[in-house]
């Protein structure tokens, strides 16, 4: 492989936001092989992306250590000012009758569980079987290595109202390495018992790969409503989310055994 199409390999492989967080670490002294550890979560990733930019510099041999790190900031660089979009606000809709024409599709949320590589985190009030999404996380599920973890509304897939088998125990069932959670019973000011309920819907993919949205995880909510939601890549934001669903696990949430 020459360096021209170790550049180009490299474009491919890297979004915007991981190059534009390599950048930054290497600009700020990190070593490539910590900047990549910090930036990149799988090893195999890192292993291609290390030996791309090896390539890169015994292409341009003249170049002393400084110089070799300078280059691959600019190169960095100009791999997030390509990939802009990545990390941008996009729109993804359901709609009936094919009237989308901005934006993107609700099946987008199946390409990016499938391209998950490192981690998953989904939350959504109802999770049917008819979901694209059941089928997507049967098919990534397989990957090993991968953290998956589910949220779901406790009354919404409870095992008294299992009418498609998708009760949050059927869940837990259905992708065993998965950890299931649903929400708890808690006691209302009667002092009855009754659930919290969990509204919040969204993917997290890869802790950067964030989509927010109104679609339940449904057949209805895929194909027959009119749902909105926002897509963006940014860890930041992605990370923050993860790090308020954990707060929330051990008060407002209970792990689900199959």
């Amino acid at each position: 492989m020459n360096v021209q199409e170790a550049c180009i390999r490299l474009g491919q492989c890297l979004t915007g936001t991981e190059a534009r967080d390599l950048a930054n670490l290497l600009q700020k002294g990190y070593p490539l092989s910590s900047a990549l550890g910090q930036a990149i979560p799988k090893l195999a990733r890192r292993t291609e992306i290390d030996e791309l930019l090896t390539t890169i510099a015994q292409g341009n041999c003249e170049l002393d250590r400084t110089a070799t790190m300078v280059e691959n900031v600019v190169l960095m660089h100009i791999i997030q000012g390509a990939h802009s979009n990545s990390y941008e606000v996009t729109p993804v809709w359901t709609a009936p009758l094919g009237l989308v024409h901005t934006g993107e599709l609700n099946s987008v949320r199946s390409r990016l569980l499938l391209e998950a590589q490192a981690s998953i985190m989904c939350s959504t009030f109802n999770f049917q079987r008819s979901s694209d999404l059941w089928k997507a996380l049967e098919e990534v599920s397989k990957q090993p290595g991968l953290e998956i973890t589910i949220y779901v509304d406790g009354y919404a897939n409870r095992q008294e109202d299992d009418r498609d088998h998708s009760s949050a125990e059927d869940i837990a069932r259905a992708f065993p390495q998965a950890q299931v959670f649903r929400t708890k019973v808690c006691a209302d000011d009667d002092g009855r018992g009754k659930r919290y309920r969990n509204h919040a819907k969204f993917l997290c993919v890869d802790h950067r790969h964030l989509l927010v949205t109104s679609a339940n995880f449904s057949y209805s909510a895929e194909t027959l409503n009119i749902e909105l939601g926002l897509r963006i890549d940014d860890p930041r934001i992605a990370k923050s989310i993860e790090r308020q669903m954990h707060i929330f696990e051990s008060k407002l949430y209970e792990l689900v055994n199959p």
